[in-house]
């Protein structure tokens, strides 16, 4: 059993005899340079993988790259030619609007419309302005910059003593009437006086506004504030006469935002305030006066039409402090 274990073991006699053959044909002296050449051998390998590696790291240059030419050409097409003047009257991205000077405006001549221009709100902008303007002063109506009016022109902007016009691009003031100073005021009932009834009030308006348009901004100078792009109220300053605009009950820089019970938010609800006054003979104004809401309450059946010696002679400017800003 131990024997094929053993001849697997050791190398065979044929091997052996192979091995010595071998060893015959190697020239004599050759075993002792054996190491010598195995070492030179390792030596250039060794060599050979250091370059090749080198070469593996460095970057190579950029070859150049070779122009091929395009030989599949589409075909030109025989359909019609593109207008690139159509395409720029198409206006695809708007409109640009050059902006308007302020001395463009100043200087825009009168316009031949036959309107008439009772009262003003003017704004630190003349964009965000409102104005009452009909084709007479009992038929004034209130209107905010960007309406139409009278079907022929559009309102442009707004200012103290005038308005600008839009009539298909030409600019055109209409002028506010400077007529001797009229305006309402707070009187104490007097004896035996008529006692006005509700809607006398409302007569009272239209009158004045046929014999002084601007009797109005002569007690009260009104500027629209403004809060996140929304139109909070009103400010109100005094005009000319600030004796009346004190008998009103007001404070410069007093912000009006409810009359009557109706917000003064949209310029729309001007109407619905001058309904609301023509039939009541009490007006509840609600003011937000150094941060504190109030009321007022105003008896309408003591506002009457004053005498010339109620006219106080024109106050000093109003300091740059009390201007409102759009908030």
């Amino acid at each position: 059993m131990n024997a094929p274990a053993r001849s697997q073991g050791l190398p065979s006699l044929a091997t052996q005899e192979w091995a010595q053959r071998l060893w015959s044909l190697v020239p004599a002296g050759l075993p002792a340079l054996a190491p010598k050449v195995i070492s030179a051998l390792l030596a250039l390998l060794v060599a050979w993988e250091a370059a090749r590696f080198t070469w593996i790291l460095l970057p190579q240059p950029n070859a150049p790259s070779s122009f091929v030419p395009v030989t599949n050409v589409a075909p030109i097409s025989n359909g019609p030619a593109v207008n690139v003047q159509q395409i720029a009257d198409a206006h695809l991205f708007g409109i640009a609007t050059a902006a308007t000077d302020n001395s463009d405006l100043a200087n825009a001549p009168q316009t031949n419309m036959t309107l008439v221009l009772s009262g003003t709100i003017a704004s630190n902008d003349p964009a965000k302005g409102f104005a009452f303007v009909g084709e007479s002063a009992a038929a004034a109506k209130f209107v905010k910059v960007g309406d139409t009016i009278a079907g022929a022109a559009r309102l442009h902007s707004v200012f103290t003593d005038r308005v600008i016009l839009d009539r298909g691009g030409r600019l055109e003031a209409l002028l506010l009437p400077r007529n001797a100073g009229l305006g309402l005021a707070m009187r104490q009932p007097v004896a035996n006086a008529p006692v006005n009834v509700p809607g006398q009030f409302a007569q009272n308006l239209k009158r004045i506004a046929e014999t002084n348009p601007s009797a109005f901004s002569e007690i009260v100078r009104v500027q629209p504030m403004y809060a996140g792009g929304a139109l909070k109220g009103f400010r109100v300053y005094p005009g000319r006469n600030r004796t009346q605009f004190a008998k009103l009950g007001f404070q410069p820089g007093d912000l009006v935002t409810n009359v009557n019970g109706t917000a003064l938010d949209d310029p729309a609800r001007a109407n619905e305030i001058f309904n609301t006054l023509a039939t009541s003979d009490r007006v509840t104004v609600a003011v937000e006066r150094n941060g504190q809401s109030q009321q007022l309450n105003l008896n309408t059946a003591q506002i009457h039409l004053p005498d010339a010696a109620d006219h106080a002679p024109p106050p000093p400017p109003v300091p740059t402090s009390e201007t409102p800003e759009t908030l």
